[in-house]
C-alpha cells in the first residue's frame, strides 16, 4: 500500500527536490544578478548555454511544484472534517507567518547595521505583514500563498465530484488567468479599477490551477491509478524514472520552459521524481531538505543576493556552490528552528505564569 499511496513521506521527498530545484534557479539563472566576478566554472556547456544555466531556468518548476503540494495536503487535511474550511487555512497561515517573523528579525536587520540599507517605516510595516518583498524579491510567493489559504473554501465550487469536470474547470481558469495577463501586458484599459487590483486577481487565479491540480490528484487519488499502472505494466523501475525526468526537462526546454505546459508536465515530474528517489540512497538527503524546505526558501537569497555572494560562490566550481549554499541555507535553518522553539518554550512559561498568578489572586478573593 505504501508503494501506491502519496504520502506525507512522498510530499517531503518531492519538497526537497523543490528547494533544490530553487536554488539552482536563482544561482544560475539570472546572470545579471551575480556580482563575483569570474562566476563559476561550468561543469559542461550545451549549444553555447551551461547546464547549470538549462538546468536553472527549469527550475522555476518549483512553483507550481509548491501549490501541488499545497493542494494536495489542504485535501487530505480536509478529509479528517468532512469539508475544506478557513480554520485549516488559518492554522497554515500562522504557522508560516511565525516562521517568516523569525528569519525577518535575524536577517532583514542585517541590511540596517551592515549594509547601509534605507530606513523607511512604512516599507518597514510592509515587508514585515507581507505585502511588500522589497526586502526580499523571493518572498514574492508568500502573499500569494496567503490569498490561496483565503480563498480555499471557494474550492468545493470549484472541484466537482466529476473528473472531467473539474479539469474542465481548472482549464478555465487557467484560461481567464492567461488572458487577464495577455490583457494587463497589451494596456487594457480597465476603467476605475487599477491594474496593480487585476494583476492580483490574474496571479491569483493562475498560480491557484496549479493549486487545484493537487487537489485534484489527492481527491480522485490518481497517483495511485497512475502507479498501479507502471507496477502493472512493469515499467516501476529506476531507469524508466530517471528517463521521464530527462524527457520532461527536454519537453519544457524545447517549448520555452512555458508555465502553462506546467499544468501537464508539473505532475509527471513529481510523480517521476518521487518514485526516483523514494527508498534511494538520496532518500534522507531530500527528505531533510524537505522538512526545512520553508525556512531554506526565506532564508537562502539573502546568502546569493543580497548580503553574502562572495561566500556563496567561494568554491567557484558550480556543483560546490550550490552545495555551500545548500548548507548555509540548511545550518541557518536549523538555528531558525532553535529560536522557534525557544520562543515557543518561553511563550509557554510566561502564559503558565500568568495564569498561575490569575488563580493565586482569585484564591485570595475567595479567602
Amino acid at each position: 500500500m505504501q508503494k501506491l499511496n502519496f504520502t506525507k513521506e512522498h510530499t517531503k521527498i518531492v519538497k526537497g527536490v523543490a528547494i533544490l530545484l530553487m536554488l539552482t534557479h536563482h544561482l544560475f539563472a539570472f546572470p545579471d544578478r551575480i556580482h563575483i566576478q569570474p562566476g563559476y566554472i561550468s561543469m559542461l556547456s550545451i549549444s553555447g548555454k551551461t547546464i547549470e544555466y538549462l538546468l536553472g531556468v527549469f527550475g522555476n518548476i518549483c512553483v507550481s511544484m509548491y501549490m501541488f503540494l499545497s493542494g494536495y495536503g489542504i485535501y487530505m487535511s480536509s478529509l479528517k472534517q468532512g469539508k475544506i474550511t478557513l480554520r485549516d487555512s488559518f492554522k497554515r497561515i500562522k504557522k508560516l507567518y511565525i516562521n517568516y517573523w523569525i528569519v525577518f528579525v535575524v536577517f532583514v536587520p542585517i541590511g540596517f547595521i551592515f549594509f547601509n540599507q534605507e530606513l523607511n517605516i512604512r516599507e518597514l510595516i510592509l515587508n514585515f505583514v507581507g505585502l511588500s518583498s522589497s526586502y526580499n524579491n523571493e518572498w514574492w510567493f508568500f502573499i500569494l500563498y496567503i490569498e490561496l489559504m483565503l480563498v480555499v473554501p471557494l474550492l468545493n465550487y470549484i472541484i466537482r465530484d466529476d473528473l472531467l469536470k473539474s479539469v474542465i474547470n481548472v482549464v478555465g481558469l487557467l484560461v481567464i488567468g492567461k488572458a487577464m495577463g495577455i490583457g494587463i501586458d497589451a494596456g487594457l484599459n480597465l476603467g476605475k479599477i487599477p491594474n496593480l487590483i487585476i494583476y492580483r486577481i490574474k496571479d491569483l487565479i493562475f498560480w491557484q490551477t496549479y493549486f487545484l491540480i493537487g487537489f485534484i490528484c489527492a481527491k480522485f487519488g490518481l497517483f495511485s491509478k497512475v502507479m498501479k499502472q507502471f507496477i502493472d505494466s512493469k515499467l516501476d523501475r529506476r531507469i524508466v524514472y530517471a528517463l521521464l525526468c530527462v524527457l520532461i526537462v527536454f519537453i519544457r526546454k524545447i517549448l520555452g520552459n512555458n508555465l502553462i505546459m506546467d499544468f501537464i508536465l508539473m505532475p509527471c515530474f513529481v510523480f517521476a521524481v518521487v518514485n526516483l528517489l523514494y527508498n534511494s540512497v538520496f532518500h534522507k538527503l531530500f527528505r531533510l531538505l524537505g522538512e526545512h524546505s520553508t525556512n531554506m526558501w526565506l532564508i537562502h537569497s539573502f546568502f546569493c543576493y543580497r548580503y553574502f555572494q562572495w561566500l556563496v560562490f567561494k568554491p567557484r566550481l558550480s556543483i560546490l556552490i550550490l552545495a555551500w549554499l545548500v548548507v548555509l541555507s540548511l545550518v541557518s535553518s536549523y538555528f531558525i528552528n532553535y529560536l522557534h522553539k525557544w520562543g515557543s518554550k518561553v511563550f509557554m512559561k510566561y502564559i503558565s505564569a500568568h495564569n498561575q498568578k490569575n488563580t493565586t489572586k482569585k484564591r485570595k478573593k475567595l479567602l
